[in-house]
């Protein structure tokens, strides 16, 4: 398990918040934990080892062979399986999935290990299928966007879609900063995860997030004084909203693992980036005008030549209509998180 004390996990919330310990979603996850836990509580009929796969990386393996243990028994033996647990068979992948991605990062599993689960995965899905129960391969940034929307749902399942006993709850968390860009991303993948999108991230978004999470409008919360607002993200310019392939983006600090991934471009239209560029032209008039008196009437025309000269060569660039620049461009970053390596730059 993770010795990141400030990665939010499943577990962790409960810790903080006995009614997690209530739900149904809590019974059915620590029956994912317990299976082939050598403990003897459980039948072995699924659990033996697959030698063919006895190279690869031993957590990997060991993690696979749960996985293919417990999509089995959700084939075959469901209502066995979750005796005493009284579940919805509808909800039971949408648990399992929340299962698989936060224990892949409680695990710590890296860019290689991750590719690995996924190449055995890809040759064993036949599992997934039988338990009516889709995979979706997606890189490590996005399975961490994603895994922060199930942290969500854990809170939605939890406080039964109730939004302020929700947002007061995820307020006093010590894993609050987590949660602080949850609406955006949903927003982001409502909007660019259409029926026809065949991106791994928008099937498991469909699928497995958006029928059982709806966002409050005015979903607004502080933490530590931070004030996160829905808010923020409205203006009358969003309006015109061109939307392109999404973006993320891989800033860990030292991680090593930095992985481009599809990107997502939010087009603003008009008037939302004009401003430096027009105090910058302002100001090299101003320069220009005083070089050009200093030329014409003062003895320092001759060092002044040069410079003189590159003015009148930016103005005329300027004249000439250059005006995209690159610091037109809006961008949220998550501060002070676990999932500080995720920006998403809006580019206008």
């Amino acid at each position: 398990m993770s010795a990141n004390p400030n990665l939010c996990t499943f577990h962790k919330l409960a810790e903080e918040d006995n009614e997690f310990k209530n739900t149904v979603l809590y019974n059915v996850y620590n029956k994912f934990m317990e299976t082939c836990d050598l403990k003897g509580r459980e039948s072995y009929s699924y659990c033996e080892r697959d030698d063919k796969y006895a190279k690869v990386n031993p957590s990997v393996r060991l993690f696979y062979e749960k996985v293919k243990s417990i999509l089995n028994r959700i084939r075959n033996t469901q209502d066995e399986y979750f005796l005493n647990i009284n579940f919805e068979k509808g909800n039971v992948c949408t648990y399992f999935k929340y299962w698989f991605y936060d224990q892949m990062l409680a695990e710590e599993f890296d860019v290689n290990q991750i590719n690995e689960l996924f190449g055995i995965l890809e040759k064993e899905k036949d599992i997934f299928s039988n338990a009516n129960c889709d995979y979706y391969a997606m890189k490590l940034d996005e399975i961490k966007i994603i895994k922060s929307l199930y942290d969500y749902f854990a809170f939605y399942d939890t406080y039964k879609g109730e939004h302020e006993k929700i947002i007061h709850q995820i307020t006093k968390s010590k894993y609050c900063k987590n949660f602080k860009n949850v609406k955006v991303y949903y927003s982001n993948f409502d909007v660019t995860c259409n029926d026809s999108s065949t991106k791994k991230y928008c099937s498991e978004f469909r699928k497995y997030i958006k029928e059982y999470i709806k966002f409050h409008d005015e979903l607004s919360f502080s933490c530590n004084d931070e004030e996160i607002d829905s808010k923020m993200f409205e203006h009358e310019d969003l309006k015109s909203l061109v939307i392109k392939d999404p973006i993320w983006r891989d800033t860990l600090v030292g991680s090593g693992e930095h992985e481009s991934s599809d990107h997502m471009h939010v087009d603003i239209s008009e008037n939302t980036g004009n401003r430096i560029p027009t105090v910058v032209s302002s100001s090299f008039v101003g320069i220009f005008i005083i070089l050009l008196i200093s030329y014409k009437f003062t003895p320092l025309r001759d060092k002044l030549g040069r410079p003189f000269e590159f003015m009148k060569q930016i103005l005329k660039n300027q004249k000439e209509g250059n005006h995209e620049s690159q610091l037109d461009k809006y961008e949220y970053e998550e501060n002070n998180s676990d999932y500080t390596e995720y920006n998403l730059v809006y580019h206008s």
